[in-house]
């Protein structure tokens, strides 16, 4: 693993958004294995759903392992999930998967959804103490002295794999 510290962005090598924060975040840790084989899934399941086929074993599959990154950590899911509704809307529109066919995949979802839900009641729309605040860098400025510079950091390696990748990001490939 290479270890990448910009001081000019961070205050501190161990605490905040640089290379090695999430190699020891244990929720992560757990999540992560859930998380690469529900995209998996999903590009399985988005593949045999273009082509009007159906396998269900594939569609139990994408549903458990969304499941499990949800049950371990959220942050992954709730990204994901507006993705995948982004990406199947886009679909139907030009017309390239039935609506039938969102409709099953986004039913695989539903025990995952129902988990956010739950989430949301009991950890932050209840009376307690528990609550979200907003405010732009407010706790970003704890571990970054410059959010800017963390912007462009978090950004650097998907766009290295855009322009690098450039000439073979089609749509000839079938998602895959």
């Amino acid at each position: 693993m290479i270890i990448l510290h910009f001081p000019e962005s961070s205050n501190f090598v161990y605490l905040g958004i640089s290379t090695p924060k999430p190699w020891h975040n244990p929720t992560f840790i757990a999540c992560r294995p859930f998380s690469i084989l529900t995209f998996i899934m999903f590009i399985i399941v988005l593949k045999q759903e273009i082509n009007k086929s159906t396998i269900l074993f594939n569609y139990f599959l994408l549903g458990f392992f969304a499941l499990l990154s949800m049950w371990f950590k959220s942050s992954f899911m709730l990204s994901f999930l507006q993705t995948v509704a982004l990406f199947l809307t886009y679909f139907w529109i030009t017309k390239k998967i039935e609506f039938i066919r969102i409709l099953k995949i986004g039913l695989t979802f539903f025990p995952t959804i129902i988990i956010i839900i739950i989430l949301y009641k009991y950890v932050y729309a209840n009376n307690s103490d528990n609550a979200i605040g907003f405010g732009f860098g407010d706790f970003w400025h704890h571990y970054s002295k410059n959010i800017l510079i963390s912007i462009i950091l978090g950004i650097l390696f998907p766009l290295y794999v855009i322009i690098i990748g450039a000439k073979k990001l089609t749509f000839d490939m079938k998602i895959a």
